[in-house]
């Protein structure tokens, strides 16, 4: 896959971010030879410069302002089509419900 854009990106961030160093040297190779070629062979559902979630069903993007919707308990991203549906993280609570969590009552504390 020669994707050099997206791979550039990901290695800058991977700089920015404090790699340890064998996994700095790697992306300070691949970003130079993604600087010499600035292309991307095939199109992806990314935008590097918007902040996104991803969807733990489909595993696509869900971009900063879409809707998405939570697991009560692990509050892991889905897209609102898989409301309804247990969560395929926890495998504990349905995805899009409303929970009060945990609650402790006073006469429980004795």
């Amino acid at each position: 896959l020669k994707n050099y854009i997206h791979a550039g990106s990901f290695a800058r961030r991977a700089l920015e971010l404090g790699a340890p160093t064998d996994i700095a040297k790697q992306a300070k190779r691949v970003l130079q030879n993604c600087d010499k070629n600035p292309t991307n062979a095939i199109d992806l559902d990314y935008d590097l410069h918007n902040p996104f979630n991803i969807c733990a069903e489909s595993f696509t993007p869900i971009y900063k302002g879409n809707p998405s919707i939570l697991c009560p308990y692990c509050e892991t991203h889905y897209l609102p089509k898989y409301k309804d549906m247990v969560c395929n993280i926890c495998k504990v609570a349905q995805v899009g419900k409303d929970s009060a969590g945990l609650t402790i009552h006073p006469s429980q504390l004795r």
